[in-house]
């Protein structure tokens, strides 16, 4: 039988006050949508900005905050996945999207915006309670792959709560980085993959420079 040895990650020594971060989310992390091989991830480029420190990339595609589905749900992730992280510090947030539209794509209700808020109220609690600070994403643009009309209203609802709110350490306003300004509900085409939902390199980009570095220091 043939032996397959798979890593999952590597530690290195890092300097002393090094801020240590966590992508952690769904496709919008992991970077569905971008040239493959090329390092162009919303997380790669937001490294390449990174004076001192680093962000490691725990983006799944598909991936909910609220429901089992393409891995466990980030609430249950959390733990095992952020964690662990030798010497983190932060933990930046880009989850929502699928909570919305898979459900109707597997039979079952969306996820609603009080749903949300109570799972995002629920990781920030997780994040503060193990010394981490928590900088958010608001929830991306993706009306080009269809989804109902309720389900748009709920992701501003949430959107609107997210920019307002004082529960997190930061935020960054991802779904109006990348949103067309003639209908902010869709993805601006130059930034937008092909399938109205994920952003190719550019909307990568667009996505990283909308992390405010002053939200990442120690």
């Amino acid at each position: 039988m043939e032996a397959r040895y798979v890593i999952s990650g590597v530690d290195v020594p890092a300097p002393p006050v090094t801020m240590i971060g966590a992508a952690f989310g769904d496709s919008w992390f992991e970077g569905v949508g971008t040239t493959p091989g090329a390092n162009h991830r919303s997380v790669d480029f937001l490294n390449r900005r990174l004076q001192n420190g680093w962000v490691v990339n725990l983006g799944i595609a598909g991936n909910r905050l609220l429901r089992d589905g393409v891995g466990e749900h980030a609430l249950a992730r959390f733990d095992r996945e952020v964690l662990p992280i030798p010497a983190l510090t932060h933990v930046l947030v880009n989850l929502g999207i699928n909570d919305l539209v898979l459900p109707r794509m597997l039979g079952g209700p969306p996820a609603t915006a009080g749903d949300l808020i109570a799972g995002f109220t629920a990781l920030a609690g997780k994040a503060h309670r193990a010394g981490l600070k928590i900088v958010v994403a608001t929830v991306g643009p993706f009306a080009g792959a269809g989804p109902e009309v309720h389900v748009l209203e709920a992701r501003r609802e949430v959107n609107d709560w997210i920019r307002a709110t004082g529960v997190f350490d930061g935020v960054f306003d991802v779904a109006a980085a990348v949103a067309d300004p003639r209908s902010p509900d869709h993805i601006r085409r130059a930034l937008d993959a092909g399938d109205g939902m994920h952003l190719n390199d550019t909307g990568a980009k667009a996505m990283a420079d909308a992390v405010d570095l002053r939200d990442l220091t120690l």
